[in-house]
């Protein structure tokens, strides 16, 4: 089975390192799996430091950093869409995994009219978040695009999976059970290890804040 993962953060950015990197290779380390294709959206310049992960094929998108932000946006939307629909082709991919509904709102219509399962994982109301936290308006176009999409790719969606079993059991009202799902973050064990030194670090970091 040949995976795509997308995630809407760069490959070098602390989202990425923390929480994307430990389940693509979560997802390699799979017998069922042949080939993870991790797709990342590069806003600031060119992603570095790409280590060698077995069955990972690491596929960057750059974005065109267009100076007037709504533009950009644009750009981006069709520019990505278009590299991903010739990827999911050519690639052969049977299943898309989405990180966040960011990440499904640039797969979802693709996953359907290519009949390829799409995951979305760490589904959240992303634009309900923006809205009650006073960034977007409620008649804001952002506000409006991104709701509509948010209901719609979860109604496309074979799985939504939240990291919130609260917000698990909301979706549940609208949809079967047996599509939701939850787990936690992934994590590299070793790198969040107990460590003496960093303990003490932090104590003094602390002290000097006080």
């Amino acid at each position: 089975m040949k995976v795509l993962y997308l995630s809407y953060w760069g490959y070098n950015e602390g989202l990425t390192k923390a929480s994307v990197i430990p389940h693509v290779k979560v997802l390699a380390c799979l017998p069922t799996i042949e080939e993870v294709v991790l797709c990342t959206i590069e806003r600031n310049g060119r992603a570095k430091e790409i280590p060698s992960i077995s069955k990972v094929t690491f596929v960057p998108f750059h974005s065109r950093n267009i100076p007037i932000n709504i533009f950009n946006k644009i750009s981006d939307f069709l520019f990505f869409r278009r590299n991903l629909k010739n990827l999911l082709k050519i690639g052969r991919i049977d299943i898309i995994i989405a990180r966040s509904s960011l990440s499904g709102l640039l797969v979802y219509k693709l996953s359907k009219k290519l009949n390829i399962p799409l995951v979305i994982e760490s589904f959240e109301p992303h634009s309900e978040y923006m809205r009650e936290a006073g960034v977007w308006h409620p008649w804001g176009l952002k506000y409006i695009f991104l709701n509509r999409a948010e209901r719609e790719m979860a109604r496309i969606a074979t799985s939504l999976v939240t990291v919130s079993s609260h917000f698990a059991k909301n979706l549940e009202t609208a949809f079967a059970k047996k599509k939701i799902a939850t787990f936690p973050c992934a994590v590299d064990h070793q790198l969040f290890a107990y460590s003496s030194s960093r303990s003490e670090s932090r104590k003094e970091a602390t002290s000097y804040t006080r």
